[in-house]
């Protein structure tokens, strides 16, 4: 039966309990848990170890085969973001010795010159920042930067997954970090863990053309038949592949559909948290649905374009606002300070959760990791998140017991960009 958890501890001992159990194989795909976490279970403390990178190189001393993807940032635009990916990496390396192979990947979507120009001064201050300061925090990408130019990327890797022997799998709605109000699903199940190796596989095959090595030499990935989840426990994703142009090549981008479907079928409520939310057929199913409750985050999380978080903000400010013209009082929206998970909960019987947003970015130009689940376990996530967010005894599937939120002035945008391309909201 598959087990949804609610907070960041309770995710980190599920993750620790399953991996220590790890026979042959470990895939992993989850970002930013570094050697030094402590550990969180006490059954995996009561083998003696106390620390992720314990873990890590007692799972290599005996024997078991570790293939860890760890996504890569822009090294001018996202300095902090790309030293933090290769000091997990290179951390995790030290410690892991044995059939262990680690790849740094990054995402080189190459932009077209007039986009090259866009972001010219940003990227030539980044560079200026990085060459004044302490040279021995540069990484080895930075420190092979000459000048400020070079290719920009809009797609990222923010799927966070990983697969333990082919049969059982752990799936997070984002990073482990102690400020995420992280949902995880745990589950021992051969269709969907199969299903997310074979995901791996195309990732990690991509990763090791471009990506850099810091432990063994990376071989490709072996599947044998690839395994098919099934529709109560369904793997949806979004795969891209980098190119030439303003946008990457899109392979497959499930989440839209699946999503729609499972709204459209509502007849009790909808209830979204989300990064952002800017999906149009997203948008357009809700205005039919018997109640809608939305949570979003205040903040958006933009480290590309100057404009871009202007951008998406205006067109989820819109929707926003078309979503109260059409709804009325069946519909609520709780804005937060606080980061937020990328779930859907419909109906107390269908839960979404995963790495990605439910935005036209997240499901067109960057590869991203979710699972539809069906079952009770909706029931027990929504009363959780309620509590959360309202912190009282009210109903969180009524709309009308959320507080009420009128919708502020949607953004006005300089012209260049309300020319970025629809699919980059």
């Amino acid at each position: 039966m598959p087990q949804i958890l609610g907070s960041t501890a309770t995710s980190l001992a599920a993750i620790e309990e399953t991996l220590v159990d790890a026979q042959a194989e470990v895939l992993w795909a989850l970002p930013d848990v570094a050697t030094n976490t402590p550990l969180q279970s006490q059954k995996v403390k009561d083998r003696g170890l106390a620390t992720w990178g314990d873990l890590f190189a007692w799972l290599c001393h005996r024997g078991v085969a570790l293939r860890v993807m760890i996504p890569d940032h822009d090294p001018l635009l996202s300095p902090n973001a790309h030293r933090r990916a290769w000091l997990a990496g290179s951390a995790l390396a030290q410690r892991a010795h044995g059939d262990c192979q680690i790849v740094v990947a990054p995402q080189e979507h190459t932009l077209p010159a007039l986009w090259q120009r866009r972001v010219a001064k940003q990227a030539k201050a980044a560079f200026e920042t990085l060459t004044t300061g302490d040279p021995g925090r540069l990484t080895p990408v930075q420190r092979k930067l000459t000048s400020a130019k070079g290719s920009r990327s809009f797609t990222t890797s923010r799927q966070s997954f990983v697969v333990v022997d082919r049969t059982h799998a752990i799936v997070t709605t984002g990073p482990i970090r102690k400020d995420a109000n992280l949902v995880t699903l745990r589950v021992q199940d051969g269709d969907l863990s199969s299903a997310l190796k074979g995901h791996f596989a195309d990732c990690w095959q991509a990763a090791i053309k471009t990506g850099a090595s810091l432990a063994n030499r990376p071989r490709a990935l072996q599947t044998g038949t690839r395994g098919v989840s099934r529709p109560d426990l369904r793997l949806i994703r979004s795969l891209t592949k980098p190119r030439n142009g303003l946008l990457p090549e899109l392979v497959q981008s499930t989440l839209p559909s699946a999503l729609c479907q499972a709204i459209v079928a509502a007849q009790r409520y909808v209830y979204l948290e989300s990064a952002a939310l800017t999906l149009p057929q997203v948008l357009t199913s809700l205005t039919s649905a018997p109640q809608v409750i939305l949570v979003l985050p205040q903040n958006l999380e933009t480290t590309l374009l100057d404009g871009e978080g202007k951008a998406i903000l205006a067109a989820q400010s819109q929707a926003v606002a078309d979503l109260a013209n059409a709804l009325g009082e069946r519909f609520a929206v709780h804005i937060t300070p606080h980061p937020t998970a990328n779930l859907a909960i419909i109906d107390d019987d269908t839960t979404v959760l995963g790495s990605s947003a439910f935005s036209q970015k997240a499901t067109r130009c960057d590869t991203e990791t979710s699972v539809l689940i069906k079952g009770q376990e909706a029931a027990t996530l929504m009363d959780a998140r309620g509590k959360l967010w309202l912190g009282s005894d009210a109903d969180p599937r009524q709309a009308a017991h959320w507080p009420g939120l009128t919708p502020g002035e949607v953004p006005k945008l300089p012209l260049i960009d309300r020319l970025l391309p629809k699919a980059l909201l």
